[in-house]
């Protein structure tokens, strides 16, 4: 019987080096990594939901042909948010390390690296589990180097522990080739399918429309970025739709900000304000995805996903951009959840000012959690989200556009 593939939906850690955050080791098998030197540091994959039958661990170490890393597995099954601390000045996250098992999570083992291969090994558990995280809690290297560095993390799914080469009870270590990998990925929700390109002036659009568009949004700046609303949609108009905007920064680029899409049951004004907002955006500077939710303004947001990596903006050179938000229904009719999608142009804007219509996808996600589908009180709000510490002072728009897309 065959082994499957799980990807984690998104990762936490200790506090990382640099730009070497945890999210790296799940997004490929790359170059970039996760990496921390802090005091018993820690790697923890989280999926969206409680998974069964996982029945092994690939972990990707970086240095993995030049040193052995010696660590412990635990797993949680608990279905909330991983629990943190969150520092008011700075916004950094601190999760509890205090223990290599923290309370509430259950020891898988304790296990070694082989120290001769550069890929995925596998780690294979005594018996199945059914998990919302998996922990790796640093142990040593045996260079004597203080790092946890992992390039690539995966779960592995399987009926029973013999679908997998078995091992000895401490876990067996399979190398594997990363980028000759051919497990089957587990099902996922259905998305719909796009539909032949329908061009909406000049834009190409991936999915159905239904021929209403917006053009006028409401511009406003606050000192860090530019935002153009378009609010006051009747509802159910334009719950299902397609935010586009071309545009580039005159001036030097804010690189840690970000351009993207908003949409929304509220203006977000006050805190404590109800605004149910998914969000989809690119980092100006590294060009890197992500999709997350916001229940109440400010503070109340949680990360849904991070995938995905653009080209990332260049002064005085024109991007666009594309933010989809579609329900998903089902055959019966029944909303089974809400498809999330980032899109770039990454051909941008021709010199007679047409976009160059070279679209690729960058992040797709299926909300199965929040389910946010009535807009009936105010209707949906959309938002075009671009940040910048000199506002609109530095961002020119050449090209904004609301499209309603078919049910």
């Amino acid at each position: 019987m065959a082994s499957f593939v799980r990807k984690f939906d998104s990762a936490v850690g200790s506090k990382p080096d640099g730009t070497n955050l945890p999210i790296n080791a799940i997004d490929s098998y790359s170059a970039d990594r996760f990496s921390s030197d802090a005091d018993k540091a820690f790697f923890e994959g989280v999926f969206n939901k409680v998974i069964k039958n996982i029945v092994a661990l690939d972990l990707g170490f970086y240095k993995g042909k030049e040193r052995r890393t010696i660590f412990t597995l635990s797993f949680s099954a608990r279905t909330g948010p991983i629990e943190c601390h969150v520092d008011k000045q700075t916004g950094e996250k601190h999760y509890d390390n205090s223990k290599k098992v923290p309370d509430g999570y259950e020891a898988i083992g304790g296990y070694e690296s082989s120290g001769t291969t550069g890929g995925f090994q596998r780690f294979v558990f005594k018996k199945p589990i059914a998990a919302k995280s998996i922990r790796v809690a640093f142990d040593k290297n045996t260079d004597g180097s203080s790092w946890l560095s992992i390039v690539g993390a995966r779960a592995i799914l399987g009926s029973e522990v013999t679908d997998i080469p078995p091992g000895p009870d401490n876990g067996s270590v399979t190398p594997i080739d990363p980028d000759t990998d051919t497990d089957p990925q587990p099902p996922t929700p259905p998305t719909p399918k796009p539909e032949p390109d329908q061009t909406v002036k000049g834009v190409k659009i991936p999915y159905a429309v239904t021929g209403k568009t917006r053009t006028e949004g409401w511009n406003y700046n606050e000192n860090d970025g530019l935002r153009i609303d378009y609010e006051h949609n009747k509802f159910p108009d334009f719950v299902n739709n397609a935010m586009v905007v071309y545009g580039q920064f005159v001036g030097k680029v804010t690189e840690d900000e970000e351009r993207g899409f908003k949409w929304s049951w509220a203006t977000h004004t006050g805190s404590g304000t109800l605004v149910n907002t998914y969000m989809v955006a690119t980092k100006n500077g590294s060009g890197k995805c992500r999709a997350r939710f916001e229940e109440d303004h400010p503070h109340g947001y949680s990360t849904l996903i991070e995938q995905g990596t653009g080209l990332g903006a260049k002064t005085g050179k024109i991007w666009g951009l594309m933010g989809i938000r579609k329900n998903v229904v089902d055959a019966a009719g029944k909303v089974t959840g809400v498809l999330l999608e980032l899109w770039e142009d990454q051909g941008g804007m021709l010199a007679d000012g047409k976009p160059a219509n070279k679209w690729k996808k960058l992040l797709s996600h299926v909300d199965t959690k929040w389910m946010i589908t009535d807009y009936s009180k105010d209707g949906i709000e959309c938002t075009c989200r671009m940040d910048d510490d000199r506002g609109d002072k530095n961002i020119k728009v050449e090209k904004v556009l609301l499209v309603e897309l078919a049910a």
